[in-house]
């Protein structure tokens, strides 16, 4: 049905953890990570977490605009 081989469908193996991040910056995409439970104060919130990606890429922003 999958059009694999019995022997390639005996191989296949569950992706790791992290493969999403992994292939999104091979594309060129940044996917950040947030907690959306975590607190205010957190790192992980998503409040700082686009705070924090915002700091990183404002010089090359601000940088294009001249």
């Amino acid at each position: 049905m999958s059009g694999l081989t019995q022997r390639q469908y005996e191989l296949l193996k569950e992706p790791p953890i992290g493969y999403f991040d992994y292939l999104s910056d091979r594309a060129g995409i940044k996917v950040s990570q947030v907690d959306r439970d975590a607190s205010l104060t957190s790192q992980d919130h998503p409040k700082n977490v686009v705070k924090k990606e915002l700091e990183k890429i404002m010089p090359k922003i601000k940088e294009e605009e001249l």
